[in-house]
């Protein structure tokens, strides 16, 4: 029998600055400047609570509560003279709030060569936006999701298992997901969130093989995942010619692929090992009449070899195919790793060179490109890449004491955020859960 209470604090501050100035336009344009200044802050409290209740079993129960706050205070400035001016049209107050309570059981068991788990977990939000005065008009909402998750085990052999696993990812859009401020940063397109996005839901079945001896370690991994109301970003013209680009859940989403780990020990001195996956990708939308599909696949391999003098090699080649979201898709990319390193001092002492650049061409291209029903735009994203890097680490030797790790802890993994520069028409990124309360 085990109780353990958590606590958790996490804050996110946010600070963005657009400066736009405008020469040898055919018409007069007044420069612009955009000031952004968000925040997001987090505490979480959560109770479990662990008790046998057979040989080879036991159940898990579990209170939580996430207590989140996201702030927004955008303003944008015309410039006059030599000086800028606040446009209050422009800009935009706004306070968003988001509680989430759960309450969660699971049930685990073990019987010969026979593993399983059962869980159920129920979340309930409480929603909350509050603007600045003049700004907008106060709201709240609520409403609960059922999660379940189960996972089955067989055991081959001593070396060898097979597992299938179900479960439900919960993940809730971020601050910059829900904020309606209008960048106007652009005159030719304008971008803004959707307080009204609400959670999205995918449903993920995996079938995993692991098998493992002193020479190879393989990992095979079948994966297909559904997402129902997926976060979209979309794009359209408005009647004054501006283009567009905001939020919603109006995307289906299916996913299959497979992954393969394999780790082949060549010799006493020789490593080399693979990380690649292949899938398919589909999207489609009902309230935009739209819809999109495409392969993806990614690699990453790899070889560690030890020089004389103990110098160890490593060298790695990275990967990525094409990834494709509702109203487009994003080029891939592949990069070169080669590091060396040398032992001092019985190993105390580690000196490492690492090298990183871009295989073909001048630098790491990225091409994006985003369609609708009327428009079409193309991007090109030209990034050099080249760099070495030192490293000296020292080991002051092994600790006396070892801090024991908690089964539970606390984990929120559900909030996205679009602060990766996402081209328009990207979808909730899916991934499986782990069963545990991780929300």
């Amino acid at each position: 029998m085990n109780w353990r209470l958590s606590y958790r604090y996490s804050g996110e501050p946010l600070r963005t600055e657009f400066v736009s100035r405008f020469s040898g336009m055919p018409i007069q344009m007044l420069d612009r400047k955009s000031d952004g200044d968000d925040n997001s802050q987090e505490n979480t409290f959560q109770l479990d609570y662990t008790t046998p209740v057979g040989k080879g079993q036991s159940l898990s129960s579990g209170l939580k509560y996430i207590a989140r706050h996201n702030s927004a205070d955008d303003k944008l400035y015309f410039a006059e003279g030599n000086s800028w001016i606040h446009n209050t049209e422009g800009s935009m107050l706004y306070d968003h709030f988001n509680d989430i309570g759960a309450i969660y059981s699971e049930y685990t068991g073990t019987f010969g060569k026979f593993s399983l788990i059962a869980g159920l977990r129920y979340e309930y939000t409480w929603q909350k936006v509050r603007y600045g005065k003049g700004f907008g008009q106060d709201f709240k909402t609520g409403f609960g999701d059922i999660v379940p998750s189960a996972s089955l085990q067989y055991n081959i052999a001593a070396t060898r298992n097979i597992g299938l696993t179900y479960n439900r990812r919960i993940q809730r859009p971020g601050i910059t997901y829900l904020n309606p401020y209008v960048d106007r940063s652009s005159t030719t397109n304008i971008t803004y969130g959707n307080s009204d996005l609400t959670s999205a839901r995918s449903d993920i079945l995996s079938l995993v093989f692991n098998s493992f001896n002193p020479k190879w370690i393989v990992s095979l991994t079948g994966r297909y995942s559904h997402t129902g109301s997926g976060i979209s970003s979309y794009s359209f013209y408005d009647d004054e010619g501006v283009l567009n680009t905001t939020y919603g859940n109006v995307v289906v989403e299916d996913n299959t692929g497979v992954t393969a780990f394999v780790n082949w020990t060549a010799g006493p001195k020789t490593r080399l090992f693979t990380n690649s996956s292949a899938g398919f990708s589909k999207f489609s939308s009902d309230a935009l009449d739209w819809s999109n599909h495409g392969w993806t696949w990614s690699a990453m391999l790899g070889i560690q070899q030890t020089l004389p003098g103990d110098i160890l090699l490593s060298a790695n080649v990275v990967a990525n195919g094409r990834t494709w979201t509702l109203q487009g898709w994003n080029d891939g990319f592949k990069l070169g790793v080669l590091g060396l390193t040398k032992g001092f001092l019985a190993d105390k002492l580690k000196l490492t060179v690492q090298a990183v650049g871009n295989i073909g061409g001048d630098g790491l291209e990225i091409k994006s490109v985003s369609k609708g029903k009327d428009y079409l735009t193309t991007s090109l994203v030209t990034v050099p890449v080249r760099q070495v890097g030192v490293a000296l680490t020292w080991n002051f030797g092994k600790q006396g004491f070892q801090v024991k790790k908690a089964r539970r802890t606390i984990q929120n993994d559900d909030v996205i955020n679009n602060s990766n520069g996402q081209a328009p028409g990207g979808s909730t990124p899916v991934t499986s859960g782990t069963g545990q309360l991780g929300i």
